[in-house]
């Protein structure tokens, strides 16, 4: 079982980061998920939504829709 309170704390320091702290989790998140055994599908979409995230499925990874400002 995964521990949903600390990995979904985790996501949203990173979003507070704002544009940087979002590039930063795009590259680390598989990594989170995986310390906090977040393994199927749908687990992974609902921590990210219940961070503010809009969830992508990318066929291998679920990752968020991040669109960075110039």
């Amino acid at each position: 079982m995964y521990q949903s309170s600390a990995c979904t704390a985790e996501i949203r320091a990173f979003v507070r980061g704002g544009t940087p702290g979002l590039a930063r989790l795009r590259e680390v998140l598989p990594t989170i998920f995986k310390h906090y055994r977040v393994k199927n599908k749908y687990e992974r979409a609902r921590v990210l939504m219940a961070c503010k995230l809009v969830p992508v499925d990318d066929g291998s990874h679920v990752t968020f829709e991040f669109k960075p400002e110039h």
